[in-house]
């Protein structure tokens, strides 16, 4: 253990994503109480279950504590659902925080999915694919200030994975855009916002809409039922008056969601999320 925290120390001194990229992002200065977390609910199925955590963004940036703390949260979330340790593969800036297994940036994120998730998982599977980080108006993700991940490369990574069903969560600012490049067939895309808003963090806390997200999954609740959650949270929230989560999961490439309370089904989208579990 000790000689893997060396080597991604090492890793993180080389890597070139120490440098503040030219991204949106919003902060609210806010704090709410979260929900203490069981840690005795247990996956809500059979399948094997592989998850691929991603905190991306450069190390000198004014949310990064709060991307570590919200991937953090979703590592913890999945290991209290039942998933093995060794069934998720965790990226972060944070490498010495529990579960981190690499450093985060793009060849990190590639080798994440076209190798330990390609490696991994099948068509008996269910995977998890989670992005938070910053995003821009052109649809890129951010791991760091060079080499961004756009959709249409996303959905090439995606092309050799195996599944049962897979399930991709982009908390990032204009992280719309990726859902017309990752819809698909047995596929639930979840975005913080559409193509034209920003998504929020609460500065000292975490990133909004995965914060209660990934609290609803946490108590039980479907993929579809979380969506929602988070989804009302944001719409009752004064200091927020863009952020517009979206959902795709019949494979037509088209988003839904509005600036208030939704409910699924919508648009012919939630069907299949309603009764999805992680």
């Amino acid at each position: 253990m000790k000689r893997k925290k060396l080597l991604m120390l090492a890793t993180l001194l080389l890597s070139t994503s120490l440098i503040i990229p030219n991204v949106v992002s919003v902060t609210v200065k806010k704090t709410v109480n979260t929900k203490t977390i069981d840690d005795t609910r247990k996956t809500l199925t059979d399948r094997e279950k592989y998850a691929v955590i991603v905190a991306g963004g450069p190390l000198l940036d004014s949310l990064q504590d709060e991307f570590w703390r919200t991937a953090q949260h979703a590592y913890y979330t999945l290991r209290d659902l039942g998933y093995d340790d060794d069934h998720i593969y965790y990226l972060s800036k944070g490498f010495f925080y529990p579960g981190v297994d690499r450093i985060s940036f793009f060849i990190s994120v590639k080798n994440a999915i076209t190798g330990w998730l390609a490696n991994h998982a099948d068509y008996n599977s269910d995977v998890l694919i989670y992005f938070v980080d910053h995003g821009d108006a052109y649809g890129n993700f951010y791991p760091g200030l060079f080499l961004p991940i756009r959709g249409k490369l996303l959905s090439r990574w995606l092309q050799n994975i195996g599944y049962h069903l897979c399930t991709i969560v982009i908390d990032a600012c204009y992280s719309g855009n990726f859902i017309k490049h990752l819809s698909g067939s047995n596929r639930i895309i979840i975005t913080c916002t559409d193509s034209k808003n920003y998504g929020y963090a609460r500065g000292g806390d975490e990133v909004i809409f995965s914060k209660y997200f990934f609290n609803a999954l946490s108590y039980g609740y479907s993929y579809g039922r979380a969506w929602e959650y988070a989804d009302h949270v944001i719409a009752d929230d004064d200091d927020i008056d863009s952020q517009n989560p979206q959902i795709d999961d019949n494979g037509d490439g088209i988003g839904h969601g509005t600036h208030g309370r939704d409910y699924l089904p919508m648009g012919g989208d939630g069907y299949l999320a309603l009764f999805t579990y992680p």
